[in-house]
């Protein structure tokens, strides 16, 4: 599965550092609301 361009686009041009608090937020969702932001538009 390769990886849509929009997400090589975050990983090529912000540092892991800056993406990790939103990472965190992710993780700390339930799975059903994790399965409704797919398919939103990354912020």
């Amino acid at each position: 599965m390769q990886a849509p361009p929009e997400a090589l686009y975050v990983l090529d041009h912000v540092s892991y550092q800056h993406l990790l608090p939103y990472i965190k937020a992710l993780d700390s969702l339930p799975s059903w609301e994790q399965k409704t932001m797919k398919g939103r538009p990354f912020v």
